[in-house]
């Protein structure tokens, strides 16, 4: 089922673009025809009969728009056209065409089965996946690191069940597969795995991100914990956590350790690292500026955030921005970017509008160089994990960014506010009155009342005065006949 957004002119690419399954229909109302609203949508199908339309927006001035269809068949062409409607008439845009793109497919299987599979402890698997329309593949789970896009693997000396995940991108979006392996004779009673990542160079007064893991080989949840010997930790509840670096007259090493707690309370402990330079005259002048913002494609948004709300399940778009503010030419720029392992990577990677193929997630990226006062932006695509993976209530995600060369590096984050409901309050059930209406009925009732009540008040006044007004003008009429009466006898 094909599933719609609507932007503004602001946020729309120059023409229709085509991205896996997904297309933007990009239009331009060029003439109101002197109404104060047109309505604006596009039909499509994979014939001239064109059978299907997008949602209908209202449109209070010309100018550009474009609303986005996800969830077409791959490798079809589809004809489509813009249709606007005012008062007076409807107007069509020419016939065009566009063809989308064959999804991506990955098959990950153990000793030639999908799984789930059985082996007895001690013993060995060997894992094979085959893919397609993919230009890259990683791990993750019971394994990880970047995998070609088809191969073999053995896994040996299993003493703990484990399930293997493969995730696969190419220009459709990606893709990912699982298989799950019980060991026979495996006790629910191992400690957690902790793995503090590799150790991190940053100069003083900068910010880095440290790329620690950990898990549960019983399947259980674990926490995270973060210590260090100096500087400072941002989120050190977290399995990557930023290290802000003190100042030092010299170059100094500190140690930063990750501890990892199972539901047993069970714990391990892994340390590595960081090395912070001093920070010398001749390299002052080069410096990093990274912003990094998110926005959620289910909901329709059209700005950035630097947090948000989302639902499990929810598509999102990240984006980070890097600029060279300092007044020598930043090079060999490098970005890295840490996704919580509860949002899935799902590619689309683009340097300043291009595609690229690496994974961020898992490694950096390299932009070249950046002079002075330049800026680079690079989005990818992530999706909130199923609701399965939350409890209750809100779960708090951070996204980290990292520009970094050899002089000089920096660090944002966004947050993902991700909820999970479990039956609607009576705050959010809609009575069906608004409460704009309500005040708008409110309002004129109590104005009608208060003048009617002047009105009387101002009535009885009146009454009284002409009634004293008519006794006074009697006794003047009764004077005055009075002493003509007195006059007539005196002559």
């Amino acid at each position: 089922m094909a599933i719609a957004n609507f932007a503004l002119a602001e946020t729309c690419p120059s023409n229709t673009m085509v991205t896996g399954t997904t297309v933007v229909f990009v239009g331009e109302l060029t003439d109101m025809g002197g109404d104060p609203i047109t309505y604006v949508w596009f039909e499509y199908g994979q014939t001239i009969g064109y059978g299907q339309k997008t949602i209908e927006k209202a449109l209070p001035q010309t100018g550009f728009y474009c609303i986005t269809i996800s969830g077409l068949l791959p490798s079809t062409t589809y004809h489509y056209r813009a249709v606007a409607r005012n008062s007076a008439s409807t107007s069509y845009g020419e016939d065009k065409s566009f063809t989308t793109v064959s999804g991506p497919s990955v098959d990950l299987r153990v000793n030639g089965y999908n799984g789930p599979i059985s082996v007895p402890y001690n013993g060995s698997v060997n894992l094979t996946w085959y893919s397609s329309n993919v230009d890259s593949c990683y791990a993750s789970n019971g394994w990880s690191g970047s995998k070609s896009v088809s191969g073999s693997e053995s896994r040996t000396n299993l003493t703990f069940s484990k399930t293997y995940t493969i995730t696969c991108s190419g220009s459709g979006g990606s893709v990912s597969d699982s298989v799950s392996i019980n060991v026979d004779g495996y006790q629910n009673d191992n400690p957690p795995i902790a793995d503090a990542g590799p150790n991190k160079s940053v100069y003083e007064d900068q910010t880095v991100t440290l790329n620690g893991s950990g898990y549960d080989p019983d399947g259980g949840s674990v926490t995270y914990y973060w210590s260090c010997s100096g500087g400072y930790l941002n989120y050190r509840y977290t399995a990557q956590p930023v290290f802000d670096a003190p100042l030092v007259s010299y170059n100094r090493n500190y140690t930063c350790t990750l501890t990892v707690t199972d539901n047993e309370g069970y714990t391990d402990s892994d340390s590595m690292t960081v090395s912070v330079r001093n920070r010398y005259d001749d390299d002052e002048d080069v410096e990093l500026k990274v912003s990094h913002v998110v926005k959620n494609v289910s909901d329709g948004d059209t700005i950035w955030y630097n947090s948000l709300y989302a639902d499990p399940g929810d598509d999102l778009l990240f984006r980070i921005t890097v600029k060279s503010i300092s007044d020598d030419e930043a090079r060999d720029v490098r970005i890295e970017n840490v996704l919580p392992s509860k949002i899935v990577y799902k590619g689309n990677l683009r340097i300043n509008g291009v595609y690229s193929s690496v994974n961020i997630n898992t490694n950096s990226v390299d932009i070249g160089d950046l002079s002075p006062n330049q800026t680079k932006i690079i989005t990818f695509e992530g999706r909130v994990k199923s609701i399965s993976n939350f409890d209750y209530g809100i779960t708090n995600l951070i996204s980290s960014a990292t520009a970094y060369n050899s002089e000089t590096s920096d660090t944002d984050t966004c947050k993902i506010m991700v909820r999970r409901k479990s039956v609607a309050g009576v705050t959010d059930i809609r009575t069906g009155i608004d409460s704009k209406l309500f005040s708008s009925l409110l309002f004129p009732l109590g104005i009608a009342m208060l003048m009617t009540i002047i009105f009387k008040s101002q009535l009885i006044g009146f009454d009284k005065w002409s009634e004293n007004r008519k006794k006074q003008v009697q006794e003047y009429r009764n004077k005055k006949l009075l002493r003509k009466r007195i006059n007539e006898l005196k002559l």
